[in-house]
């Protein structure tokens, strides 16, 4: 993976933290699949988020799918 793309992930990941609505705030999650085609750690970031709470910290309930 080049530095661009790494740097991207970590933009993305930062934007999605930062971001976080307040804990008292109740929202419906948004359904999201997310398929991945390969069981790699370019691709770890997706898993890490999820079991962190990230993707519910935004409103998402993330389905990831092995391709």
């Amino acid at each position: 993976m080049n530095l661009r793309r790494m740097i991207f992930i970590l933009v993305l990941c930062t934007g999605m933290w930062a971001n976080h609505p307040s804990p008292g705030y109740a929202q419906k999650l948004e359904k999201l699949v997310i398929g991945y085609p390969a069981p790699v750690a370019s691709l770890g970031i997706i898993d890490v988020m999820r079991k962190a709470g990230l993707f519910k910290k935004n409103g998402l309930d993330v389905d990831l799918v092995f391709i």
